[in-house]
């Protein structure tokens, strides 16, 4: 079986070459932009603890930590 992925355009990559977060929305849905160097990665904004947005948290390496009750991402 294999997957299919979907690409959405959301932006260029020098529109993050200053910041090391940023939130954009795709398909109805927040997403968290998150810069590590030359990386960037994509997750989901909403954390699994009901109302908390990890775009509100820390991000401490590779690890995004919630700030409404510290779990690590």
């Amino acid at each position: 079986m294999s997957e299919t992925m979907t690409v959405i355009k959301i932006g260029l990559v020098r529109d993050m070459e200053y910041e090391q977060t940023k939130i954009v929305e795709a398909e109805g849905k927040e997403i968290l932009l998150v810069r590590l160097g030359r990386t960037i990665t994509a997750i989901g904004n909403e954390c699994t603890h009901p109302g908390c947005r990890l775009s509100n948290g820390k991000i401490d390496g590779e690890t995004t930590r919630c700030l409404c009750h510290g779990w690590l991402n």
